[in-house]
């Protein structure tokens, strides 16, 4: 088979949609291995509140780019770019008679799997200063209601409690003029060009859906994530790493605001819920927007 024939499915959806699921059943019917395509769930020390696969599940199948990075590196933040990077190499070493199955929800990451990376150029280096100072102690809220003012349609769709892509949104359009997205929209070359694809996006109805993150996120207290996001806080604390700069992996720096007493647990669960409503209903916008050639599937 050569890789202009290589059947590779893409399959997307909001939080807590259950692609995942699809995902192994996919991969069960179809001598399939799974590539994780979310960019929360590449950090090792976060499996249960960034809803990485069981391990049974990565036993029976293959997994590739789950928990891989330290979320303590300090050297070096784990681009979109990286990302694409380590996909290559691993497309590139599956077995002919394997079917790559990439899943995840995270915009970027998919965007940029389906039509390449949009170049953009050099930050000024006067922008990147005064941007950098102006945002240095602070909170995203802050920053997201700036970049409203600033990149409109940027702030349609990032996520606002993710000050990293907050903050590059705002040096790309003071730099450039232009929108970040904008540039995403330039036409680039995909890394699955020669693959034959198959796009798929599990469709869940808001309410369902909103049900569904309510209740993964109880089932994740059953499970120990606050024993998992204490671990994180101690290790920073300990090791005199600012735990504010932390990915920000939704509910990990709510319960970070529990353990320093500005809000009690009840708040950092509500929060956290919230949270992910939001951000689901980000990607919802988002996947009408850009993903209008999908497939449309429904789990039960």
């Amino acid at each position: 088979m050569t890789k202009a024939e290589k059947r590779i499915f893409v399959v997307t959806g909001a939080t807590a949609s259950g692609k995942s699921d699809f995902a192994f059943k996919l991969a069960k019917n179809n001598n399939g291995v799974i590539i994780n395509a979310d960019s929360m769930q590449i950090y090792k020390q976060i499996p249960i509140i960034s809803a990485q696969p069981k391990e049974k599940d990565k036993t029976s199948i293959s997994h590739y780019l789950y928990g891989f990075v330290d979320i303590f590196n300090k050297e070096k933040q784990y681009s979109v770019g990286d990302y694409i990077l380590v996909l290559e190499n691993i497309l590139t070493n599956i077995k002919s008679d394997q079917t790559p199955i990439i899943v995840g929800g995270t915009m970027l990451y998919i965007d940029a799997i389906l039509h390449g990376l949009s170049y953009i150029p050099l930050i000024r280096d006067d922008v990147k200063f005064e941007v950098r100072e102006k945002y240095k102690h602070a909170l995203s809220d802050e920053i997201f209601s700036d970049l409203k003012l600033i990149d409109k349609k940027y702030a349609k769709i990032v996520d606002k409690s993710n000050t990293q892509r907050l903050i590059r949104g705002i040096e790309v359009k003071l730099s450039t003029g232009i929108s970040i997205v904008d540039f995403w929209k330039q036409k680039q070359n995909s890394i699955l060009e020669r693959y034959n694809v198959e796009k798929i996006i599990i469709d869940v109805p808001r309410e369902e859906l909103y049900k569904k993150i309510n209740n993964r996120f109880d089932k994740m207290i059953e499970n120990g994530v606050i024993d998992e996001a204490m671990s994180v806080y101690n290790y920073s604390i300990n090791n005199n790493i600012d735990y504010t700069k932390l990915p920000k992996a939704i509910g990990l720096h709510e319960f970070f605001s529990f353990f320093n007493g500005t809000i009690s647990l009840d708040e950092a669960i509500n929060k956290s819920k919230q949270f992910s409503r939001n951000y689901a209903k980000r990607q919802l916008t988002w996947f009408r927007n850009r993903c209008v050639d999908f497939r449309r599937m429904t789990v039960f």
